[in-house]
């Protein structure tokens, strides 16, 4: 048996970082020796087959890079394993030029922690190890895979609701509700002046209809922060600072073409002015846009603006997996303090990214058992997308049929009217009547036609109010 061991941390939020390179070099010999896909293994995800005849295992441990070494628990179960001869490590080295590697056949582990790890596990610095290059950093950039560009994600709403129809209904397909996340890089201090990757990249956020910043809350000596030691609240006052700065750029470039229609006796401008004016007071003052929406005409001219500092705000305290049984630890007591002090009304999510990517590759009673073991109900995903329904007002309602079961998202205080163009405009522009059955009925009576026999199903006109839950079914005529 021949054993190869790529180094890195799991977690996506560690997938694009220099210290992964053991990951991918992994991946990639996976990929050119034509083994199966890694599966769940003790403490690492694994995989094996033959090369040449030789039976080869590779293993990509689930640990953090300073643990590594409990990922060989099943290699030193083998009596027969020898690392001397048989054991590879596949490891970055921040020392050597990037794209070079570097084969030892033994020696010290020269202060890399994940190598440390594994010399504790075998007791012996006798096992062969391929360092590969990835120093130094370009000039200017905070590591080197960051981009400006987003990344887009399409997540489906959890909602057991939706799941109970879909047994009832039993339809040809499930639907879920969705959101969509778009993740950009990491603003770090002086960005507005071009520090790190700059600013630009913000506009690619500037039409979200919500904010969630991701903070640090967790220590790891192995996942180097690019502003030194871990501090959420200096990365909070940051993240702060740098979208107020940014928002004011936008906002002057608007205040200088104002003034001159407002002088003009423009009214419209005369007052777009006055809203201008206390936006740069609020951002001059370290606060957000949104203090200064007094009324709903301005915050509605505020949006307009596409003024991050103006939209809702969530905050994703990404914590040890430990912590997320003890509402957080030290550092999110301190995240607390920074958001209250800013008087920001925002809830804190915890999650631990470690934690969510572990999880993911589990599904049924193994999740469940997983989520129990961490003292959690539910992923940190979904506690995420449920904050961001609330933040946000929505309610979901549902549409059920022999075809299809979906999930439709709206604002909490929408009407029938505003359902239907969820839907389509046709069902909007041609709307005769919504027949409305509440999830608790059909779900107690299990089908349209039961809940119609009884009496639960109104017809209600373009005016009801929707309630979370509802299932609707439009009639109407263009």
């Amino acid at each position: 048996m021949r054993a190869v061991v790529g180094l890195g941390n799991p977690g996506p939020e560690y997938a694009a970082t220099r210290h992964n390179a053991g990951f991918w070099l992994a991946d990639a010999v996976v990929a050119r020796w034509g083994f199966p896909p890694f599966r769940r293994g003790e403490r690492a995800r694994v995989t094996e087959g033959e090369v040449d005849g030789v039976p080869v295992r590779v293993l990509k441990p689930t640990t953090y890079m300073n643990a590594s070494g409990a990922a060989l628990a099943s290699l030193r179960a083998d009596p027969a394993f020898d690392p001397g001869r048989g054991l590879l490590i596949l490891v970055d080295d921040f020392a050597i030029p990037a794209g070079t590697f570097r084969l030892r056949g033994e020696g010290s582990a020269g202060g890399h922690n994940g190598l440390k790890s594994i010399e504790s596990a075998l007791l012996s610095q006798q096992y062969a190890r391929l360092r590969i290059g990835v120093g130094p950093l370009p000039e200017g950039a905070s590591d080197w895979f960051c981009t400006v560009e987003p990344n887009v994600g399409v997540v489906l709403v959890p909602d057991p609701r939706l799941e109970r129809l879909n047994q009832l209904v039993q339809p040809k397909k499930k639907v879920p509700a969705v959101v969509e996340f778009v993740d950009i890089a990491g603003l770090v201090q002086g960005a507005s002046q071009g520090e790190g990757l700059g600013n630009q990249f913000l506009s690619h956020i500037r039409e979200v209809d919500a904010v969630v910043h991701v903070i640090r809350c967790f220590d790891d000596p192995d996942v180097v922060h690019v502003m030194g030691p871990v501090d959420p609240v200096r990365d909070h006052d940051v993240i702060t600072s740098e979208l107020a700065l940014a928002d004011l750029a936008v906002v002057e470039r608007r205040l200088e073409k104002t003034r001159k229609t407002a002088r003009a006796g423009d009214k419209d401008a005369q007052a777009e002015l006055v809203v201008l004016e206390r936006v740069v007071a609020e951002l001059d003052a370290g606060r957000g846009a949104r203090e200064a929406g007094e009324s709903e005409d301005a915050v509605k001219f505020l949006r307009q603006l596409g003024l991050l500092t103006a939209k809702p705000i969530l905050y994703a305290a990404n914590v040890n997996e430990d912590d997320l049984a003890r509402d957080g630890g030290k550092w999110l007591e301190q995240l607390r303090a920074a958001v209250q002090a800013h008087h920001e009304e925002a809830e804190i999510v915890l999650f631990s990214a470690k934690f969510e990517a572990e999880l993911g590759e589990l599904s049924g009673d193994e999740r469940t058992e997983y989520l129990a073991s961490a003292g959690v109900s539910e992923p940190g995903l979904d506690r995420l997308i449920h904050a961001g329904h609330r933040l946000l007002g929505l309610q979901t309602f549902f549409t059920v049929g022999e075809n299809e079961v979906r999930a439709w998202t709206m604002h909490c205080g929408g009407t029938a009217f505003d359902a239907a163009g969820e839907i389509h405009s046709d069902f909007q522009r041609g709307f005769i009547r919504a027949e409305t059955v509440s999830f608790a009925d059909f779900a107690r009576v299990g089908s349209y036609k039961v809940a119609r026999e009884q009496g639960l199903v109104r017809s209600e006109g373009r005016d009801y109010v929707v309630q979370d839950g509802d299932i609707l079914l439009f009639r109407f005529n263009v």
